[in-house]
């Protein structure tokens, strides 16, 4: 596949917002100009809880990130290789390929490429992490306050109204990009509510399946989450594969498009050791609905990988 049909086909992925969707410069990223689109307002819906007292939101409030005002927030990850994480095996939390729609990155700080995203998805996360970012957002909308619905007693009809009590922005935490793991036998609980339903993931790390004199947990302690594309109406990944393979009679390679429906299919290619790179685009900032502890509530961006480019290894083995 040609450079100007991954750029083509890249281009057609993107939501259609008129910003452009060229990835950002990661060498001359500036934080100072992350920002975000409104909230959507048309998606909250409101009502009264069973005693009538406090109004709760029935769906999430979610932004859209954007940088330098007129781009969206999509990232490249350049060549690099993996060398721990990839496609969640199964587990018990993890019985099921719909449960394993995303990917797991540990990114390493030896490699040029990794380290560069890292340190870009750290700066994202002190400037997302500022609670004047999160009082931005629902600065001047009705978002600002609690919302009731009321039903007149005359008319029977029912209005949206605002109450008098500002909404707390101190009651939400911030869910880094980046994650620290502390221990191989640790279990990770991520309270990350995105859509209308509310889920709760935990997630147990395994050992290493094969001995690597050259692994180094110590230094692979830093990782991401990464959402995979998913077509709605089929429920497969709409992700972009692509897989290098030598060209038929002759001695060279060249990247071609696969096709991946499901993590089953997606590990066969995507696994320890493999040589890869990706664009990612952050496509939501989401907002709990949910009090998790301590009555706080989290948010976070959301990043989905539009395009993925594999060199398989020959091991089949994963290191997670």
């Amino acid at each position: 596949m040609s450079y100007q049909q991954n750029r083509n086909n890249l281009r057609n992925m993107m939501p259609r917002t008129g910003l452009s969707s060229n990835p950002i410069n990661l060498s001359t990223f500036d934080p100072s100009k992350l920002g975000h689109f409104p909230l959507k307002t048309e998606q909250v819906v409101l009502k009264e809880t069973r005693d009538g007292e406090k109004p709760y939101p029935l769906r999430q409030y979610t932004a859209y990130p954007i940088y330098d005002n007129d781009k969206k927030f999509v990232l490249p990850l350049g060549l690099g290789s993996l060398e721990r994480g990839g496609v969640p095996g199964f587990s018990e939390y993890i019985t099921s390929d719909k449960d394993r729609l995303f990917v797991k990155v540990y990114l390493d700080p030896s490699q040029k490429s990794q380290n560069a995203l890292l340190q870009v998805l750290e700066a994202c996360d002190r400037k997302f992490g500022d609670i004047s970012f999160v009082k931005e957002m629902f600065k001047n909308t009705e978002h600002e306050f609690l919302m009731r619905r009321v039903k007149s007693k005359k008319t029977g009809e029912i209005k949206i109204i605002k109450s008098n009590k500002p909404r707390s922005f101190d009651a939400y935490t911030y869910s880094p990009l980046v994650k620290v793991f502390k221990s191989d036998t640790e279990i990770i609980d991520e309270v990350e509510v995105e859509d209308e339903t509310e889920t709760e993931s935990k997630e147990t790390e395994s050992k290493e399946t094969e001995s690597n004199d050259n692994f180094q947990p110590n230094r692979l302690v830093k990782y991401c989450k990464f959402k995979l594309d998913i077509d709605r109406k089929t429920g497969n990944i709409s992700t972009l594969v692509n897989c290098k393979e030598q060209i038929e009679g002759t001695n060279k390679f060249a990247y071609k498009k696969v096709t991946v429906n499901t993590p089953s299919e997606l590990e066969q290619y995507f696994k320890w050791k493999c040589k890869f790179r990706m664009v990612l685009y952050g496509f939501k900032i989401w907002f709990s609905k949910v009090t998790v502890s301590d009555d706080e509530k989290k948010y976070g961006v959301s990043l989905k990988i539009l395009r993925l480019d594999v060199d398989p290894a020959k091991s089949s083995n994963t290191i997670q």
